[in-house]
């Protein structure tokens, strides 16, 4: 059976990463214990099994974390950035979506957008941004949104499809209706005077 290796050290909060509904790695930390990363199923398993009995005693609830990986479009017209709204959800996201496994983040973004907006993205005008983390919009606390951006163009005529009810072109004063990621991407791109 698999052992904790025991430590006087405190620890740090765990995260679990995942890709399409399967847990794919784990890095955990409980009081007196190493950190353990894994990507080994016997070992994810028995690290499931001990925070389902610390869970079910309400110890370390908090300590777990699901990241959910995204890359995101961030596109400009006169000061404006293309945002989209999916079906049945009253929030603005920036267009762009899940990574599949093995996708690297040019291929997840340009199949996204084809998907959503019936465009295609302009492969020499993709230059990444930064990387930004916020709790997950509509989830269970703890659930957190990575979201890769890269500044982009596009060629075609935008038309919402996959999932996607409308797109618009928004600006700072439409921050507080955006996602908490979008939020923060929001702030950053007005902080550098490129949103209106």
């Amino acid at each position: 059976m698999m052992k904790f290796i025991n430590s006087e050290k405190n620890s740090l909060p765990g995260s679990i990463i995942v890709v399409e509904g399967k847990i794919k790695s784990i890095t955990v930390s409980l009081p007196g214990f190493y950190p353990i990363v894994t990507w080994a199923p016997e070992i994810i398993n028995f690290v499931r099994n001990q925070l389902s009995t610390a869970i079910t005693k309400n110890k370390y609830i908090s300590m777990i974390k699901k990241i959910i990986d995204k890359v995101a479009l961030i596109c400009f017209k006169n000061q404006k950035v293309l945002s989209t709204q999916s079906k049945n959800i009253n929030c603005w996201y920036l267009p762009g979506g899940k990574r599949e496994p093995g996708e690297s983040d040019h291929t997840c973004l340009k199949r996204e957008i084809t998907e959503e907006l019936s465009v295609s993205l302009i492969n020499e005008s993709l230059i990444h941004f930064k990387v930004f983390k916020a709790q997950a919009h509509g989830l269970d606390n703890g659930i957190i949104v990575q979201m890769t951006c890269y500044f982009g163009d596009y060629s075609g005529l935008l038309k919402p499809g996959n999932e996607i009810a409308i797109y618009d072109w928004l600006t700072f004063a439409h921050r507080n209706a955006c996602s908490a990621v979008d939020q923060l991407i929001f702030d950053e791109l007005k902080f550098l005077d490129l949103l209106s």
